[in-house]
């Protein structure tokens, strides 16, 4: 039980980030081109959202 609280605080964190990031990601688009603040962006943005399905999938099939 408490290692599903764990990995769903993570879940949460990383969905904040993500939402974070994905707002960076959209206001840099204010500029031309393609600039390495859109790709950090969109990379991050990825990333986090891929390490929260990661962490809720773990949970989900974690036993107890």
């Amino acid at each position: 039980m408490n290692g599903r609280i764990s990995l769903a605080i993570a879940a949460v964190a990383l969905l904040a980030i993500a939402a974070f990031c994905g707002f960076g990601f959209l206001a840099s688009f204010e500029y031309a081109g393609i600039t390495g603040w859109k790709i950090g962006y969109g990379t991050a943005t990825t990333l986090a959202v891929a390490g929260a399905a990661l962490c809720v999938w773990r949970a989900a099939r974690k036993p107890g």
